[in-house]
């Protein structure tokens, strides 16, 4: 993806995936065996496991310390999902043929 420079304005494009792929030079990657990958080593599961410890550890942390940290109001994570899932289901639509879908990208 590029990065506007100074006085360039954002455009938006409808795409086919595969143009997409191409024009973010992404068309070498076998989109198959890296979903293939996250299915067989279950990344998503072990990284939601992770993060719901963490999210547990931090509340348990957080109940001893003083008001001026419970005023702060807590940040969302998602305990039912994580975030690589839904890059998993974005590469998934990847895999699929240009007639089954287009992508709006804003450059």
């Amino acid at each position: 993806l590029k990065f506007l420079k100074n006085g360039e304005t954002k455009s938006s494009r409808v795409m086919t995936v595969t143009d997409w792929l191409f024009e973010c030079k992404m068309e070498s990657i076998n989109w198959f065996q890296v979903d293939k990958y996250l299915e067989r080593s279950q990344l998503c599961r072990k990284i939601l496991g992770f993060t719901n410890a963490i999210a547990r550890e931090t509340e348990k942390a957080g109940n001893g310390t003083d008001g001026a940290a419970a005023a702060r109001p807590a940040e969302f994570v998602s305990r039912h999902s994580s975030a690589l899932s839904r890059v998993r289901e974005f590469l998934k639509c990847l895999t699929n043929t240009d007639s089954e879908g287009k992508i709006i990208a804003d450059w």
